[in-house]
């Protein structure tokens, strides 16, 4: 189905036949998540002690405590919670870091292992070469060369715990995400499907994801079903819903002086899915889109839909 921004159709073929979007139910999942918190909203990630400070050799004598759900918390988050350590005057902990449940480390829910990486990453003598690299291109392309420290470090004489902060421990500071336009824009480009599921988990699950999106397009249950957030598995939505759903995003984002480009990639010119595609000089950087690939549900699924610029105007695809 293709139409053009007022609405007229130019191609359309079984418009009204629910199939499977595959992650173009990510496009479902950004605006949802957009419209509950706004794209310029950040997730805090707290460190906390239940120990004492000493000055004079810049130690906490007690434990570490992180909490967060910053789903894209990684390597240079963590890196930089030993450069805020640092700023404070915090070098070393004589004692074990405690990890909340809920956080995030690397794409991945935390655990004991990657725990004990991320106390490791803190370390300078301990930090694993990946998290390095990750340090030292997030201190370029951050703007904040000057600001951030080529090295911080915070050891630690204990391990790593999976465990809640006790009620009595002190706040030393909030560690600030990127803003979640950002965050979508990784999500979206690369199609993270843990990613997707945990955006999806903030805007009420696919139960909450999928009413926001009939109540505001006005597509009917049958025309818009999901079952993830992410668009792995059984989901139905019709190439008329779709486009409904592209509408109201692009009006959406408007609202914030933005557009699909800012939370969806360009082809040939971001990287992730569409990197590849659309590529040739002529027509790099015509497509902003949403891939979706199944390889075996429901016999395999391919799909894109998006906005493409053509000689007659920009057009609207699903």
């Amino acid at each position: 189905m293709v139409e053009n921004l007022r609405g007229d159709v130019v191609i359309a073929s079984g418009t009204d036949t629910p199939l499977n979007p595959a992650s173009n139910v990510k496009i479902a999942t950004t605006y949802a998540v957009l419209k509950r918190y706004g794209p310029n909203y950040r997730f805090s990630t707290n460190v906390w002690t239940d120990g004492s400070y000493d000055q004079a050799t810049a130690t906490i004598r007690g434990n570490l405590y992180i909490t967060g759900i910053d789903p894209v918390f990684s390597y240079e988050d963590a890196i930089n919670l030993a450069n805020e350590l640092n700023r404070i005057g915090i070098r070393s902990v004589q004692g074990d870091l405690f990890l909340d449940g809920s956080l995030v480390f690397n794409y991945g829910n935390i655990n004991a292992r990657s725990g004990q990486t991320l106390l490791n990453t803190m370390d300078a003598a301990k930090r694993p070469a990946a998290a390095s690299r990750a340090w030292g291109n997030f201190r370029i392309n951050s703007g904040k060369y000057q600001q951030l420290n080529e090295m911080p470090s915070v050891s630690f004489t204990g391990s790593a715990y999976v465990q809640p902060r006790p009620a009595d421990a002190n706040l030393l500071f909030s560690h600030q995400s990127a803003p979640l336009k950002d965050v979508v824009k990784v999500m979206m480009s690369y199609s993270n499907n843990f990613l997707s599921e945990k955006l999806g988990d903030m805007a009420g699950g696919p139960f909450g994801i999928a009413r926001t999106v009939q109540e505001d397009t006005g597509s009917s249950p049958q025309e818009f079903y999901i079952q993830t957030a992410s668009g792995l598995g059984i989901n139905r939505v019709t190439a008329t819903a779709m486009m409904r759903l592209l509408r109201t995003l692009r009006a959406k984002l408007s609202e914030w002086d933005m557009s699909l480009e800012d939370v969806m990639p360009v082809a040939g010119m971001d990287s992730g899915t569409l990197e590849g595609r659309f590529a040739t000089d002529f027509s790099r950087g015509s497509v902003v889109g949403k891939t979706g690939t199944l390889g075996r549900t429901d016999g395999g699924v391919s799909a894109l839909a998006g906005e493409i610029g053509t000689r007659n105007g920009r057009l609207l695809f699903v």
